[in-house]
């Protein structure tokens, strides 16, 4: 009766903003959720989406969807992330197929197989083209499988996805990893294109200390049950704001460890998924706004405040200073006054405030604000790079950045050779992922029927 409800709420709106201005993927949302029955919903999500079930429970809907929806202005938004859930679910129940439209006989290798790489391999394989995907590890699924933690995305759900994917005729090949067990030159000459997903997971800001871990490798060794250090009662700080920084806050959390999250701005433009982020705070995990950590050594975290400044100049919001040694798992943190309040329960009015733009402002730290934190371990949860030095070895051009180089039908600098996701610098989430794999699906099938790289 919920969902009955949920979907008679849903406006049906002409223009559709929930799906041309929010969603990532395009999802024709009020179509799937006005359809007549379920299974024809899925039909409708498949033409955009083959991974409902996965989307509708970990996209940062507050940012996407849910903030362009019409309701929301005065009322709250549908809840689109739990309808497309709903039927992602219901599809694997009822074991629905995805729809394959044409068949054509050409030979696409997938190298990766996180959102992008799985979307890429299904609409491929929707057209008829036969497609291998190349796994570094012993399942596939990439971030889904070994990324996010299973609190907050049941492997079930990903396996159940992914088996969907599969049944396209999809050959997989695991435990084949780029550079060791072939090369990209190899998988050019053998097929007739290749698309290049394997994410990035280099973290992107270095600290100068000793107990510094990678957010990133660290979930992805807890997720594999391999050896990490014992974090009981270990005072851990996770620096950063997006979804990997609460991801891993509440894994170490579950572990016995009292953990703190630093962030650099503040608590409103942190670009983790708002629900997360209450989710974090509920558990006890602190939040410290408006900070920069500069080093760690000797247990302690060399930090400093700092201020959001609009491109125009104008500083925001400005902080008092009054220096003092702060200690980790305290309710509030006295040291820069009220400013370094940790947000128990208190993310205010962030539904509100869901599309503040982050790049409207700049950071910039406070000269003689700097403080310490004593911890045991910081996590760095600040973004991710690409693997340089592997895309070298396979004669890959990279960008300024260090992501794979590709032009505007994400071709890099390989003939017949495509990229897409995380590697190529694409905001960093599950949907801009698999909208990455879907365009380029479609580009390399319109070359493939045309049988001539050179007519686009």
């Amino acid at each position: 009766m919920e969902l009955i409800e949920e979907k008679n709420y849903c406006l049906n709106c002409k223009n559709k903003p929930c799906s041309t201005s929010g969603c990532p993927l395009g999802n024709d949302i009020p179509s799937f959720i006005k359809a007549e029955n379920d299974k024809t919903a899925f039909e409708i999500l498949c033409k955009t989406t083959v991974l409902p079930a996965i989307c509708g429970r970990i996209c940062p809907k507050s940012r996407y969807c849910q903030a362009n929806c019409i309701r929301g202005i005065k009322q709250v938004p549908v809840e689109i992330g739990k309808l497309e859930q709903h039927i992602g679910d219901i599809s694997i129940k009822n074991n629905y197929k995805i729809p394959k439209y044409i068949d054509e006989e050409k030979k696409v290798a997938v190298v990766g197989s996180g959102p992008a790489g799985l979307t890429c391999a299904a609409f491929l394989a929707m057209k008829g083209i036969k497609v291998t995907i190349y796994e570094k590890n012993k399942k596939l699924g990439g971030i889904l499988q070994y990324g996010i933690p299973s609190f907050r995305l049941d492997k079930k759900i990903v396996d159940e996805s992914i088996k969907k994917i599969l049944d396209l005729g999809i050959e997989a090949k695991t435990e084949k990893e780029l550079g060791k067990d072939f090369t990209i030159e190899q998988l050019a000459k053998e097929y007739d294109a290749v698309f290049v997903s394997i994410g990035a997971s280099r973290p992107k800001k270095i600290l100068e200390g000793e107990n510094i871990l990678s957010g990133n490798l660290l979930l992805d060794k807890m997720q594999k049950n391999e050896e990490v250090p014992n974090f009981k009662d270990k005072k851990i700080i996770v620096y950063g704001g997006g979804n990997v920084a609460i991801d891993v806050s509440r894994t170490l959390k579950r572990l016995g460890a009292n953990v703190c999250i630093v962030y650099r701005r503040n608590v409103e433009q942190m670009p983790a998924e708002i629900n997360e982020i209450k989710e974090a705070q509920s558990e006890g995990i602190q939040i410290i706004e408006k900070t920069n950590i500069i080093e760690f050594k000797n247990g302690k975290a060399n930090c400093i405040k700092t201020r959001l400044i609009e491109n125009n100049g104008t500083i925001i919001e400005n902080v008092k200073i009054n220096k003092t040694k702060t200690k980790l798992g305290a309710k509030k943190i006295d040291s820069i006054n009220s400013t370094l309040e940790v947000h128990d329960n208190k993310i205010k009015n962030l539904l509100e405030q869901k599309n503040i733009k982050r790049n409207n402002t700049k950071v910039e730290n406070i000269e003689g604000s700097n403080f310490e934190i004593m911890a045991d371990y910081i996590i760095l949860a600040t973004g991710a790079k690409a693997d340089i030095e592997l895309l070298k070895k396979q004669g890959i051009e990279t960008d300024k950045n260090g992501f794979i180089k590709i032009d505007y039908y994400n071709r890099t600098s390989i003939k017949n050779v495509y990229a897409g996701g995380d590697i190529v610098g694409e905001e960093a989430t599950v949907a801009y992922a698999a909208r990455s794999g879907r365009e380029t699906a479609n580009y390399i099938t319109q070359i493939l029927q045309k049988n001539n790289t050179s007519v686009i």
